[in-house]
């Protein structure tokens, strides 16, 4: 009994992380003239406002955030431009936790940030 309970245990974990990235390759990619809403967390509050706002994927695929400057998120899932994003605060010692949320939209008549 033991010896098969380890068996679909064993298959359900080698089976997971297929499972995920197949859904990762599968999830809409960030491109080139797309607009995104920003906001972040882990940070000051009084700081959020530099930051929360409307960004527009540049013709090359890149997106300019304060601070951190443009960061290359063209042809990536959102999950994955989002690490990005706070990867790049994080090492230039900006921000030691931020917290990247984007949400694709439709165009804003005049985006913040661009």
């Amino acid at each position: 009994m033991k010896s098969k309970l380890f068996s679909v245990l064993a298959l359900v974990l080698i089976c997971c992380p297929a499972g995920v990235a197949a859904k990762e390759n599968d999830a809409p990619k960030l491109k080139p003239g797309e607009q995104y809403r920003l906001s972040i967390g882990g940070i000051p509050v009084d700081e959020k406002k530099y930051f929360n706002g409307f960004y527009r994927v540049d013709a090359k695929g890149g997106i300019t955030i304060p601070f951190a400057g443009r960061i290359q998120v063209g042809g990536m899932p959102i999950k994955e431009a989002q690490t990005a994003m706070e990867k790049a605060l994080k090492k230039l010692d900006v921000y030691r936790v931020p917290e990247i949320k984007l949400e694709h939209t439709k165009d804003d008549p005049q985006p913040k940030h661009r």
